[in-house]
């Protein structure tokens, strides 16, 4: 991957995410999906990663998201996501096969940008995004 943008607004049970994404051979890849961090299966809109079409997430933790990227009811991945104690980091690790079927194992860092109505906000410690349960309805930006 080379940039990545993720907006992530969260919502009373869980939260919506936005990904736009240039993928290392330049290529361009966009998805979406609402989830309720249930452990249950909710669509994927547009490019899913790694061909899914399905994401089942659950907060584990405060600051930890467990996902399963499924195509068609077939795990296709399973992702872990990290945001850091202060809260501007996001590290995503993600286990699964590819469209070849070959195991891969890929790390991503984003760094955090909060925006509000489209505007970078300063990402003072009282705006950062501290864990993924935080009430704010500020949306925020996550680019690599």
């Amino acid at each position: 991957m080379k940039i990545e943008t993720r907006i992530v607004s969260p919502g009373p049970l869980g939260m919506a995410v936005s990904v736009r994404r240039v993928n290392g051979d330049s290529s361009t890849q966009e998805f979406e999906y609402t989830t309720n961090l249930d452990g249950k299966s909710y669509p994927m809109i547009g490019q899913g990663p790694y061909g899914a079409n399905s994401i089942a997430a659950n907060l584990t933790a405060p600051n930890t998201i467990q996902s399963t990227f499924s195509r068609d009811n077939k795990v296709v991945a399973t992702a872990t996501s990290l945001v850091s104690n202060g809260g501007k980091v996001l590290t995503i690790t993600t286990k699964g096969t590819d469209t070849n079927g070959k195991p891969f194992t890929s790390n991503a860092g984003l760094r955090q940008t909060v925006v509000v109505n489209d505007k970078p906000l300063d990402t003072r410690p009282s705006c950062g995004v501290r864990s993924w349960n935080n009430p704010s309805s500020i949306r925020r930006r996550m680019e690599s």
